[in-house]
């Protein structure tokens, strides 16, 4: 019939567009399985997530020009800072800008032997992209506005110790109250500009809405990481992500694999990045400054355990809490995390080799940590004791230093502290020293009279 005959050629392009989708999804597919990495030598929990689009894109991205090694975008330090301003219009990157560009130079060297994947490229890329930016508008806010420079930082409280023994576990409890403290969130690390008011530091900005997308994206692509450390954009959030923006952190080897560059910065002087960790909370707290009852600050990384006096030096009235766990447990947990972050960027994953930095770095901090002692008085929680009662630990601190612990925030608390420990029973943390080349009677004695 007439009718029929006018629907062969529609029919037949359809045909053609089917015949030709089948033939690409034939080729992806063959290039995802080409491509796939064997990680096979690997624990189980240590092998790499990789969805299919990863794999496709990394083996795709090449052709454009997103290659592993020397290819775009350019990781070099001049490159990146050009990049940086000319999308915020800025040039003044402050006070020790030196060190930053130095600390740049040393990464970009260190970045070129770390066989990146190409989507671990372009993570790479923007991660430094928002740090640099991030520093650059924080410095252009401080001029435009001189008064946020006599922003007083009192008493800060810093917790520290080494890592995997409960420090962000014991930072988020105490956070908990929000009339006696405050630290940096996550979201205010990403977006710091303009600071936030008390009200949007609540939550109620759309700031934390795009942090939440870009934290999904992580999610997404590491899955795994949410058993070793869990992340939301309203966290309370350690320094190191802040101490980043100087180009002196020890942030670089935890995402992106530069042992190189953590070795030079085992050695730098770290007044520097702490001036810059005191300007970052100066122009953080100016958005609350209108309001009474400035709370002081709590802090945390066990990345200050190297640098104790340098930390005294900038912040000469803080006070020092420090964590501790038995050693073993430290070393393979910190192992475990690098283990599960450097597949972001590479596929190239060694835990022997992470075993063996681990080892090294934490020994030299523990041995600085007890040389710094004697400088002031560090009040100790133990991993086990703040596991086993977590308000017990937080009261023993207020008794301490005079605090005032109302039965409200006590309670809120233990709503914090029930509600995480639910999450807990549904997501497990899987390592083993043997995994990372390590065994307890080398790493015990390797920590004799530092623990």
């Amino acid at each position: 019939r007439p009718e029929r005959l006018k629907c062969v050629p529609a029919m037949r392009r359809a045909a053609w567009v089917g015949v030709l989708a089948a033939v690409l999804a034939a080729g992806l597919a063959a290039v995802v399985v080409k491509h796939t990495p064997n990680h096979d030598h690997l624990p189980e929990p240590l092998r790499p997530y990789r969805p299919w689009w990863v794999v496709a894109l990394n083996a795709l991205l090449p052709f454009v020009g997103v290659s592993q090694q020397g290819g775009l975008p350019s990781l070099k330090a001049d490159d990146m800072l050009a990049t940086a301003s000319w999308v915020t219009g800025l040039t003044d990157l402050g006070q020790d800008s030196d060190h930053l560009k130095e600390g740049l130079g040393v990464l970009s060297t260190a970045m070129d032997k770390a066989n990146y994947t190409a989507t671990g490229r372009l993570l790479t890329w923007v991660q430094l992209q928002m740090i640099l930016q991030t520093r650059l508008k924080i410095v252009d806010y401080a001029n435009r506005h001189q008064e946020v420079r006599e922003e007083a930082i009192l008493a800060p409280v810093f917790v520290l110790g080494y890592p995997r023994s409960g420090t962000t576990w014991l930072q988020r409890i105490l956070a908990v109250d929000e009339t006696h403290f405050r630290s940096p969130l996550a979201w205010e690390i990403m977006d710091t500009v303009p600071p936030p008011t008390r009200e949007e530091s609540g939550g109620n900005s759309w700031r934390v809405t795009m942090a939440r997308i870009g934290m999904a994206l992580f999610k997404r692509l590491n899955p795994t990481f949410e058993a070793v450390h869990p992340i939301d954009p309203m966290n309370a959030e350690e320094c190191m992500p802040i101490l980043a923006m100087s180009g002196l952190s020890l942030h670089f080897n935890t995402l992106f694999n530069v042992p190189d560059y953590q070795k030079w910065l085992m050695k730098q002087d770290q007044r520097p990045a702490l001036r810059w960790h005191k300007l970052f909370l100066q122009v953080l707290q100016s958005g609350w400054s209108k309001t009474t009852n400035i709370p002081t600050w709590l802090l945390k990384a066990p990345w200050h355990s190297n640098h104790l006096p340098d930390l005294l030096d900038v912040y000469p009235d803080a006070r020092i809490v420090a964590s501790t766990r038995d050693i073993a447990k430290v070393l393979v947990s910190i192992s475990s995390l690098h283990g599960r972050f450097y597949p972001m960027v590479t596929d190239h994953i060694d835990p022997l080799y992470i075993g063996a930095i681990q080892l090294w770095q934490w020994l030299e901090m523990g041995r600085r940590l007890k040389h710094a002692q004697k400088l002031v008085d560090i009040q100790t929680v133990e991993y086990k004791n703040l596991t086993a009662d977590p308000i017990a630990a937080a009261r023993k601190l207020y008794e301490v230093y005079g605090w005032r612990l109302e039965q409200s925030v006590e309670d809120r608390m233990r709503e914090f502290v029930e509600r995480k420990g639910k999450r807990s029973n549904w997501i497990k943390h899987e390592y083993e020293l043997e995994w990372f080349g390590l065994s307890d009677a080398v790493v015990r004695e390797a920590f004799v009279g530092l623990v």
